[in-house]
């Protein structure tokens, strides 16, 4: 008997069969350019641990040319979904586990990692030093994308940011967006929460204490901008919302940023995730580079 899946699989989905799922997938500039980033990896014999990996999409790309991926997420109701993919599309190389990095027997048999993925988790937990201590041990190197402050010299600055959500500062994220009541689980989730938003040297210097001597930042923003272009960008939009009322005076403007942190340079190699020789996997449909 063939075995039930538990879980939906994504729309736009070519199979193997050539049949494509059915559904819309929304078209994100973010998707696209983490997508861009797992394409342009070269992971030849390498092994990948893909942290926060939702519905599986990150660990796919990257399958095609690491030897091996684990993804890992807390929620079983993606994870359900990733596997659904994994086993419609034909790929063997990938095996996707439901569980919280921060639990140290989760890695317990496991051996070490080439590179661990950890994209959009920084800003979406309370605790950005147990979770870098708890996948430290068993990378050789660290691809983090996060939501940062964007202040002059913010690859420097050893210091986070706090959002003003609620009325008081709230580093435990008690309370929701509005400041009124308890935020939800899924709040948490989509990243709607006051945690701390380090600046990319609070974070290498983190890095740093843990083995990672070598960091390299990739860019800031959908097209991946140089710190400069969005420092600049970034002040004069808020200058202009200023003047017409619509900027919050006290908040600080955000981006996201891409960063690599090895134990020795050069363990990791990355093409230009803009090159035009840079595709999708024929199986996705759904996101256009």
């Amino acid at each position: 008997m063939e075995k039930q899946l538990s879980g939906e699989p994504l729309s736009g989905l070519r199979l193997p069969t050539g049949e494509i799922t059915t559904g819309d997938r929304p078209d994100r500039t973010l998707r696209k350019r983490n997508a861009r980033i797992a394409r342009a990896f070269n992971l030849a014999g390498k092994r990948v641990l893909d942290i926060g990996c939702a519905e599986g999409l990150h660990s796919l790309y990257m399958s095609e040319s690491a030897k091996e991926v684990l993804g890992i997420d807390h929620r079983a109701s993606v994870i359900n979904r990733a596997e659904a993919n994994r086993q419609l599309l034909g790929i063997t190389n990938v095996t996707f586990k439901r569980g919280d990095v921060r639990d140290r027997e989760l890695f317990e048999g496991i051996d070490r990692f080439d590179l661990v993925v950890a994209w959009g988790l920084l800003h979406r937990v309370s605790d950005v030093f147990s979770l870098l201590q708890s996948v430290g041990p068993v990378a050789e190197a660290l691809s983090l994308e996060w939501r940062t402050p964007v202040l002059p010299f913010m690859s420097r600055l050893s210091l986070a940011y706090h959002p003003p959500v609620g009325e008081a500062l709230d580093p435990m994220n008690l309370e929701s967006r509005d400041g009124k009541g308890s935020i939800s689980d899924s709040d948490k989730i989509e990243g709607h929460t006051g945690f701390w938003e380090p600046t990319p040297g609070a974070v290498r210097t983190i890095c740093r204490r843990l083995g990672f001597r070598h960091a390299r930042l990739f860019g800031y923003g959908e097209d991946l901008k140089s710190e400069t272009r969005t420092v600049v960008r970034s002040w004069a939009g808020q200058a202009a919302r200023a003047v017409t009322r619509r900027a919050i005076i006290h908040q600080v403007p955000l981006s996201r940023v891409h960063m690599l942190f090895e134990r020795e340079p050069g363990g990791i190699d990355l093409r230009d995730p803009f090159g035009a020789d840079l595709r999708l996997p024929d199986w996705e449909q759904a996101v256009r580079l």
